[in-house]
């Protein structure tokens, strides 16, 4: 097919421009991105989940979208990337009640990195009857946990939330494949570590929990839009902050970039592109739009968490309680 033959010597192209034109860079990226979509390469990305946009509203959607974007294909794929993004898709695409899907043609700072707000107004459009909107990094894989715990929230009195998680770190081997029956989760979860409350990988909110066409326009894939998130959503009065983490079992599938890849392996090397979430939150806490102290961007400033009922007879079934008061809401 015309795409397959066009395929190699653009990525080639692209990778010899990412050094001497940044400009040249980006548009053979985004050429590589378009040829990713087209039905006749069989790159295991799906077409028809590939791009939510307002041209595809669907009203059949599964009640709990989750969404994330793929490096795959393009300069920083490593064949390592590859097993852990094809986990996730199968993983979080094989759950019931949820759609999901992949984000490529969404708007992007001058480095290429997607802006999260696009990709939940998007997601939004896409499936306006949808009950919650998730935005996840694409390595990070859960449990059937983690859907329970939405489900329960949605069920209690809480209209609009924002639910977090803190992950486990497990470092990833090309053999570990979800896709595989005898895969074993527990395992892996097991065998990692707990990571810093400060980093916050999936972002689970009612529709109007936010205003993401006022927010900044943070990119994903860099530091600093997680903490400001949990923040300003800890001090809106009518939006519910949630830890997830004793519920949701969350493993960060950590590859070549480690434990703080940002973006993958090759795909930054400016600092001023690192850093570029970090000057948004000073700019905009400067004007007075968004206050930001720093303080309460962690998982545990919380006020509500999710825990398991350890009530005879009511094993497994999932409760809210107050970090602070120990109030529950069940």
């Amino acid at each position: 097919p015309p795409s397959r033959k066009l395929h190699a010597p653009l990525l080639s192209f692209h990778q010899w421009t990412m050094g001497r034109n940044r400009k040249v860079a980006t548009l053979a990226s985004f050429l590589l991105v378009l040829i990713s979509l087209w039905p006749d390469i069989n790159i295991g990305i799906d077409p028809t989940r590939a791009v939510a946009g307002a041209a595809d509203s669907n009203s059949t959607c599964n009640p709990h979208v989750i969404f994330t974007t793929f490096v795959c294909p393009g300069p920083a794929c490593s064949h390592m990337r590859q097993t852990i993004e094809a986990n996730t898709r199968h993983v979080w695409s094989s759950m019931t009640d949820v759609e999901f899907r992949v984000m490529n043609l969404t708007k992007t700072n001058s480095y290429g990195m997607p802006e999260l707000g696009d990709m939940y107004l998007h997601a939004m459009r896409a499936c306006p009857e949808a009950q919650t909107y998730t935005y996840l990094n694409g390595d990070i894989i859960g449990t059937r946990g983690f859907m329970d715990t939405i489900v329960a929230v949605t069920k209690t009195r809480l209209k609009e939330f924002l639910i977090v998680g803190r992950r486990t770190n497990v470092p990833w081997n090309e053999t570990y494949d979800a896709t595989r029956e005898d895969f074993n989760f527990s395992a892996h979860f097991n065998s990692g570590e707990l990571f810093t409350p400060l980093a916050e990988d999936y972002f689970c909110v009612t529709r109007n929990a936010m205003d993401w066409a006022e927010i900044p326009p943070f990119v994903i894939g860099r530091p600093g839009y997680d903490n400001w998130l949990v923040e300003q959503v800890r001090k809106k009065p009518n939006v519910t902050l949630i830890d997830a983490t004793l519920t949701a079992q969350m493993i960060h599938q950590t590859g070549d970039g480690g434990d703080f890849a940002w973006g993958g392996v090759g795909a930054h090397d400016e600092k001023a592109d690192i850093n570029y979430n970090l000057r948004l939150v000073s700019k905009f806490s400067r004007n007075g739009k968004f206050p930001h102290t720093g303080g309460g961007g962690k998982t545990w400033n919380a006020r509500w968490q999710t825990d398991l009922y350890d009530s005879p007879g009511v094993q497994g079934r999932i409760l809210l309680r107050n970090h602070f008061t120990r109030e529950e809401i069940k």
